[in-house]
């Protein structure tokens, strides 16, 4: 579970990355021409995108047994996805529900991501306690 959790987080960061910079940025340099907020923008894109694959990457490892995570540790990947992921749904649905109804396939990919992580946990545990 740790190993397609870690694949698939690591391929939604470089979409994102991929996406914004491609996509968004884009757009938004053809209708603006502030660079503080296109910087700004750009900083935000890769923040999230790389956050998502070192996060990734720690799964990764982690479902090739190349590294031991134990503890608050363990909770950190799926965490961080619970944070993002509300984040996203918070704001799309209060303010901007047409960001919602466009990524629907990034909704299900979160949420397949969530289950994976959250059965990754639970087999971590279940392992834990029969030692």
């Amino acid at each position: 579970m740790a190993l397609i959790s870690g694949i698939l987080i690591i391929l939604v960061g470089v979409v994102h990355l991929i996406y914004g910079e491609i996509v968004q940025l884009k757009a938004l340099s053809e209708s603006i021409s502030d660079m503080i907020t296109i910087g700004s923008t750009r900083i935000m894109i890769y923040q999230g995108g790389v956050l998502l694959i070192l996060v990734g990457a720690m799964q990764v490892l982690k479902g090739l047994k190349k590294i031991k995570v134990k503890g608050f540790v363990s909770y950190i990947p799926i965490g961080y996805i619970i944070a993002n992921f509300s984040t996203y749904l918070i704001l799309g649905l209060l303010l901007h529900p047409q960001v919602i109804r466009s990524s629907i396939p990034q909704i299900i990919i979160f949420v397949i991501i969530l289950v994976f992580l959250s059965l990754d946990l639970f087999m971590d545990k279940r392992k834990r306690t029969n030692e």
